[in-house]
């Protein structure tokens, strides 16, 4: 099978001064092979600090088309060395700057300082002074990394396009450059990156530029405009870097903490209006809202990968400023690491598809009655058969909860209901029929084994992702057949797991699931009428057939004896297994506790600790025996034993199938 397209993504890339060296550790990620490998990246914009990000980014990924070269993300991190106060002079320059900030933020110094206009000539006199003058001249710094002479040769109509962000001084209005206008020139980057403050506005014909912080930062609409992006550079995804963070920890009470607030406030603000116009786009065109040149366009999945707000402690607004090299590295060092936890679940996905996902996919919208039980539940051996019904109206995606009025203390291995929020389908989930299992387990499963089974009419293609991650691809049945599929999953731990099915594509209306969750190597079997899903329902019936019947409902049938070694260091345990007909697996000893004779207790096995005897094999000619000891601490030796509390667990199973017994509590006097 061929491998899947790859994923169309748009990179939007906020401003925020030297903060946006995080972006720069981003997009480093981004533009590794592995990644381009599998996502195409089809337009990046940004603003500022961001739109320097972007623009590096994007003239790496141009000129690798074009040439052989180095990795794309080589330029941008050149740059942002370029960029840091390498030299002492330089240091102790970004030193005076730094502080200079946080004096006028305190109101200790005049406010002339944050007037270009009034100490131009300074920044002259430290622009011929300095050993290196790119460090002060952003002009001269850009044109060592890009060549710009080169890009009418580069850009061509495949070519990612870049939007890069400004605002009209003198009209207000907000002004995108874009690559495919040949609009990527000098003035125009440094229009882009003209903070206020620190710059003059740079003028391009009869307009003057800031930095578009209140206009849009980032861009992101032009990301997503049908009037300027064609079909074939239409992205499924939109990836949102962000170096403002949307929350605070506490409310800022001193003059340095509310100018940052305010900063990263406004910073956000066209933001998430962009964003919350994005979405409900998405929402008008899954419900059919939008027709004329919207009804041809896709939704635009959005993904945000923000900053964490710890990697921003003892980080103020000034620090926006600071180009100190630690300073630079932490933040490209903390940005490449939080993207690749970001894409590491993507490509994961990504990864099994290209073998397993199919390359087209028709949407399936059966009209299913409300009552309709769709999944069943079963474990082991248990008798009880969890019908789940759909949970309010019927949606395009699918949501079922696993309940239970088993006593999670005497049944630990029982899921119970939870009311958890609905997840998210899996990355890479396209299908608009998707089933989402929700489902808590109290305990750790070793070696479990899921089974999916189900009727079908017709071909098709169905999907099981587990806790999002694909794991197979299950065939359609032939007209009232049965298939079934079991998935050795290995150990699954203690807490929430969500299973996700999809229909990928497939023509047949009848359709039953029926999850199984196992612990150990559990059987039980199921059988099923269809049910038709259009028309009338006929009734379903289902009948359980447990295969182990015949295991004891205790471990009853075993004899346990305790003795203590001549010097009384170690307890001697002693399993018989008399005349039980099942073998016990992994035998454990979980809690010992000792009651000497003047009514002391000690345990003396810690919390979580146990002693595995092994497997018990079941009764034959002969009783079978486990032995163990348990050594005692000399404070924990007692005078004389009354009673010996043993605790265990074992697996009970007869021709080798298995499930989990309870743990037992035995008394047995002193020996």
């Amino acid at each position: 099978m061929k491998k899947r397209k790859k994923g169309k993504i748009a990179i939007a890339c906020q401003g925020g001064g030297s903060h946006a060296a995080f972006t720069a550790g981003v997009l480093k990620r981004f533009l590794q092979s592995d990644v381009c490998d599998r996502y195409e990246i089809v337009s990046l914009s940004g603003t500022s600090g961001g739109g320097l990000c972007s623009l590096l980014a994007w003239y790496g990924l141009v000129k690798n088309q074009q040439e052989t070269a180095r990795e794309p993300y080589h330029q941008l991190i050149d740059f942002w060395e370029d960029n840091s106060a390498n030299h002492l002079w330089e240091q102790y320059l970004n030193y005076l700057t730094v502080q200079s900030c946080r004096f006028y933020d305190k109101g200790i110094i005049p406010s002339y300082i944050s007037n270009p206009y009034t100490w131009g000539g300074v920044q002259e006199f430290w622009q011929s002074v300095t050993p290196r003058r790119e460090y002060l001249d952003l002009k001269k710094l850009l044109e060592k990394h890009i060549n710009f002479s080169q890009l009418p040769r580069l850009i061509n109509s495949s070519s990612p396009r870049l939007f890069l962000g400004a605002v009209n001084v003198i009209s207000g209005e907000s002004k995108i450059f874009d690559s495919r206008q040949n609009e990527i020139e000098i003035d125009a980057i440094l229009a882009s990156a003209a903070i206020p403050t620190l710059f003059k506005a740079v003028e391009i014909g009869d307009a003057a530029y800031w930095d578009s912080l209140f206009a849009e930062n980032p861009p992101i609409l032009s990301l997503v405009d049908e009037q300027i992006i064609p079909p074939e550079q239409w992205p499924d995804e939109l990836w949102v870097i962000q170096v403002n963070p949307r929350a605070c920890d506490s409310i800022p009470r001193t003059t340095p903490e509310i100018l940052d607030r305010r900063n990263q406030l406004s910073g956000n603000l066209s933001l998430y209006q962009s964003l919350e116009l994005i979405e409900k786009t998405n929402r008008w065109l899954q419900k059919g809202f939008l027709n004329g040149d919207l009804a041809g366009i896709s939704p635009v999945q959005v993904r945000q990968l923000e900053i964490k707000r710890s990697h921003l402690e003892g980080l103020d607004y000034a620090s926006k400023f600071d180009r100190h090299p630690s300073l630079i590295n932490h933040l490209i060092s903390v940005g490449f690491a939080q993207a690749d936890s970001f894409v590491e679940p993507l490509l994961n996905a990504r990864d099994l598809e290209d073998i397993l996902y199919p390359e087209s996919q028709v949407n399936i919208n059966s009209d299913i009655p409300e009552s309709y039980p769709a999944i069943l539940w079963q474990i082991g051996t248990s008798s009880k058969r969890l019908k789940v019904s759909p949970q309010g109206v019927w949606t395009p995606e699918y949501n079922y909860y696993i309940g239970s009025d088993a006593d999670p203390i005497k049944y630990p291995s029982l899921p119970t209901i939870i009311t958890a929020p609905d997840a998210e389908k899996p990355p890479g989930v396209a299908s608009t029929d998707c089933l989402n299992i929700h489902f808590r387990l109290y305990r750790d499963y070793q070696e479990g084994e899921l089974t999916l089974s189900y009727h079908r009419d017709g071909l098709g293609e169905d999907w099981l992702f587990l806790d999002g991650i694909l794991l197979i691809r299950i065939w359609g049945a032939g007209e009232n057949q049965k298939r079934q599929t079991e998935l050795q999953l290995g150990s699954l731990s203690e807490g929430e797991h969500t299973i996700t099915l999809t229909t990928a594509k497939g023509k047949g209306k009848h359709r039953i699931y029926e999850f199984k969750l196992a612990a150990g190597v559990s059987s039980a079997t199921v059988s099923e009428t269809p049910v038709s899903l259009g028309g009338e329902t006929s009734q379903k019936t289902v009948t359980s057939q447990p295969l182990l019947a015949e295991l004891p409902d205790s471990l009853d049938g075993l004899n346990f004896a305790v003795t203590t070694s001549e010097d009384r260091s170690k307890l001697c345990l002693e399993v018989t297994n008399s005349y039980l007909n099942a073998d016990v697996l992994d035998f454990r000893v979980v809690a010992a506790e000792v009651i000497s004779s003047p009514g002391e207790s000690v345990q003396v096995l810690e919390e979580g600790e146990f002693l595995s005897l092994g497997n018990l094999p079941a009764k034959d000619s002969e009783p079978s025996k486990l032995t163990g000891e348990i050594i005692l601490d000399a404070e924990d030796e007692p005078a004389k034993i009354e009673t010996v509390k043993i605790q265990y667990s074992g697996r009970v199973s007869v021709s080798g199938r298995g499930r989990d017994r309870l743990k037992l509590m035995v008394n047995k006097g002193a020996h």
